[in-house]
């Protein structure tokens, strides 16, 4: 004679499921319920364990008087599906009728104020500056602020860090990439740790373009990428030009432009703006 296995026992009872989701609600407007019973009962078994307590009245208890658990736990329920450009007709929303309607009646060099909410790692928000950095024509004429704010800690500790993957990256066109710039000589303009948008292989004259730059011959990684403005003169040899000189200049005058040769270097990209 056999017997059917016995269901696991669930971790909350359906008294218990009802007030730590109604404790959720009120604290974070998340919404949860029997249907999302497995999704509960793994998460806080995994913070259970973390915080050592043998019951879920005692966690309940713990999650009550201490933030800190508190954060915790909804870190654990936030779901994070996030990468560039994920809803393209919101976007374009933005800048074909509701930015006209915000800046109705405002003066060019007035604020504009956008905030991502939630923004998850960033990506939202950073799509944000690099939509209307492409496809708003009237992006120099405000002063636009863009906030991202969420619930998830973790999220918003990812987002300031501004490092991202290459799901994250999956749908920005492919001459477009993001990257922190480190370093004093292009302040003002380019922030000593900013993160900034660039293109890469630049089409078109490069005089007077600010350019990422890669040195040949440099084995200290740190020094062999630069960031500068590209000045050059010609002269007319024959049939064709020639550079008689192709200087690379710093924004700040604490630091000095240097000269370089045509195969002491390579353009990799055109930088762009500051994203943040």
């Amino acid at each position: 004679m056999t017997h059917a296995a016995p269901e696991s026992e669930s971790l909350l009872s359906p008294e218990d499921l009802a007030r730590f989701c109604e404790y959720l609600y009120r604290r974070t407007g998340l919404t949860f319920g029997e249907t999302k019973r497995y999704y509960i009962d793994r998460r806080l078994a995994e913070r259970m364990a973390a915080t050592g307590d043998a019951t879920f009245a005692a966690y309940f208890a713990r999650l009550r008087t201490h933030d800190s658990e508190l954060e915790a736990t909804v870190n654990a329920f936030t779901v994070n599906e996030t990468y560039f450009y994920r809803e393209d007709h919101q976007l374009q929303c933005l800048t074909n009728s509701l930015l006209q309607e915000r800046i109705s009646g405002n003066r060019p060099g007035g604020p504009v104020r956008i905030w991502s909410a939630p923004c998850s790692t960033g990506e939202e928000a950073y799509t944000l500056a690099i939509w209307l950095l492409e496809n708003w024509p009237r992006v120099d004429e405000y002063n636009i602020e863009i906030v991202g704010s969420d619930i998830d800690t973790q999220a918003l500790d990812m987002a300031r860090a501004g490092i991202f993957g290459k799901r994250a990256l999956m749908r920005l066109t492919p001459d477009l990439f993001v990257a922190h710039v480190v370093g004093r000589s292009m302040e003002p303009r380019i922030p000593d740790g900013s993160l900034n948008l660039f293109r890469l292989h630049p089409a078109g004259s490069r005089q007077g373009k600010i350019l990422l730059i890669e040195r040949f011959g440099i084995t200290d990684e740190t020094a062999r990428y630069t960031i500068k403005r590209y000045t050059s003169e010609k002269s007319y040899s024959g049939d064709e030009w020639e550079h008689t000189r192709i200087r690379l200049e710093p924004l700040n005058p604490e630091f000095e432009p240097w000269d370089v040769e045509p195969q002491d270097f390579a353009v990799v990209a055109e930088w762009l703006r500051v994203i943040e």
